[in-house]
């Protein structure tokens, strides 16, 4: 892997180098000024709806400067800058050793990597590789990136397979292709050996998250720990598409996802390092078992208790409200209380070639309907009693609830807006406040 040497020290003294942002390295910050100048602001579109195009990217440029730099420093962020160039330029496994070096560097040199904590707060760090959850320099680009390039069937994406099976809208000219074709084309023996590795990667992409998280667990106590929700789900994507037409790379990869301990045995030979053994013993925040909406009402109620009566200040006592305040609403109720000032422009699309569409006026009457015809029976099953008295017993019931939505309704907006507010659990005000505020304001 291209990376291998960054596990090696700069030197006895300084085994990371020093840090070129805060010496004030000329080249280092006209560099990192420009490199993120060149990144697009939004991936799709605007008017258009098409992605980001990816000669933009010179590869080879950036990454011959990026090495210059790693070669002086070992610093976090010249890998997630990386990390992010490789996802707008389709690269899946240049994307994936990104993130295994960012895992390498993290467990080895916790202490000494840049940027390092200020006094024991590692805010800066966490939104170092916080970046890598950015929908339009990472999570879309990942979602266009070519799995494969077949000379019959064009470049084969998640994309593609997604508008194929009616999972996502189509634009305006795009080109789609039949799921039996994309099924057919990734399981050709033609692609095996591409297949493969991109397989192997995004497998290695997840134990690279899993590392890093660990770290940043055992290193500040839980207090600044990165969540990838966004960032696990589309590599979970990619690699569920490719197991449906592989299906014999797909063994045990389910098993070791929904239990760390199976993984860590299976990712070393056998040997389980001190890092998975972490990861394992890791306090699980799903043990908080939630089984009904009413059940996920209560467990909400608890915990937003809590942030009111121990943490006010927490955008997280907004966010758990509303995400209450949520269940059991229909689409329409969720647009209006999510996105008040856009919701008027939602609609839902059947054929874009003869205008037949479900607006919001159109929405709202269909659930008016239904509101007014539907029996609800009231959910007949015990609902716990639930309590938060700290901040982990919050996060507990906060990440059932999450698990419980993702599993019984995968439509909710709750997690999301759930696993937003488990992310302001452990910033600090001046994080907070620059993500609240806007640029300009905050310029």
């Amino acid at each position: 892997m291209r990376f291998d040497s960054l596990i090696n020290p700069v030197s006895e003294s300084e085994p990371c180098g020093p840090d070129l942002d805060e010496i004030g390295d000329d080249q280092y910050l006209n560099y990192m000024m420009g490199a993120d100048n060149r990144l697009p602001s939004r991936y799709l579109d605007a008017e258009t709806g098409a992605p980001f195009d990816r000669a933009k990217i010179d590869l080879k440029t950036e990454t011959q400067a990026i090495g210059g730099f790693l070669e002086q420093s070992r610093d976090l962020r010249l890998l997630t800058l990386e990390a992010r160039l490789q996802a707008l330029a389709g690269q899946i496994i240049a994307f994936s050793e990104c993130l295994q070096a960012l895992a390498g560097l993290l467990e080895k040199f916790w202490d000494d990597v840049h940027p390092k904590d200020f006094d024991g707060d590692f805010t800066l760090r966490q939104n170092t590789v916080g970046v890598l959850e950015d929908r339009t320099t990472v999570i879309l680009p990942l979602q266009y990136a070519p799995i494969v390039r077949d000379q019959r069937a064009g470049p084969i994406s998640l994309r593609e397979y997604l508008v194929a099976t009616g999972k996502a809208q189509p634009r305006e000219e795009e080109h789609t292709l039949d799921v039996n074709q994309i099924i057919e084309t990734l399981r050709s023996e033609g692609h095996r050996g591409v297949v493969d590795a991109i397989h192997s990667s995004l497998t290695a992409g997840f134990g690279a998250l899993r590392t890093i998280q660990t770290v940043f667990d055992e290193g500040t106590d839980y207090q600044y720990s990165p969540n990838f929700d966004l960032l696990r789900g589309v590599l979970g994507d990619l690699r569920k598409l490719i197991e449906t037409a592989r299906p014999d790379l797909g063994s045990g990869n389910a098993e070791a996802e929904a239990s760390p301990q199976a993984e860590a045995s299976t990712t070393t030979g056998g040997e389980v390092t001190h890092i998975e053994l972490a990861a394992a013993a890791r306090p699980a925040a799903a043990a908080v078992s939630v089984t009904s909406h009413a059940a996920a009402s209560a467990a909400l109620l608890a915990a937003e208790q809590y942030f009111g009566r121990s943490e006010p200040s927490s955008p997280a006592l907004l966010l758990v409200h509303q995400a209450r305040q949520l269940i059991g609403k229909p689409l329409v109720a969720a647009l209006e209380a999510l996105m008040p000032d856009y919701a008027e422009y939602a609609s839902i699309v059947i054929d874009p070639s003869v205008g037949f569409e479900f607006n919001m006026t159109k929405m709202r009457a269909i659930v008016e309907d239904y509101a007014a015809s539907a029996d609800h029976a009231a959910e007949e099953t015990e609902i716990p009693a639930f309590e938060a008295r700290t901040r982990a017993e919050a996060l507990a019931l906060i990440s059932g609830v999450g698990a419980f939505f993702r599993s019984v309704e995968p439509s909710s907006p709750i997690p999301m807006v759930l696993g937003r507010a488990e992310r302001f659990m452990s910033q600090s005000f001046q994080s907070i406040l620059a993500e609240l505020m806007p640029k300009k304001a905050a310029e």
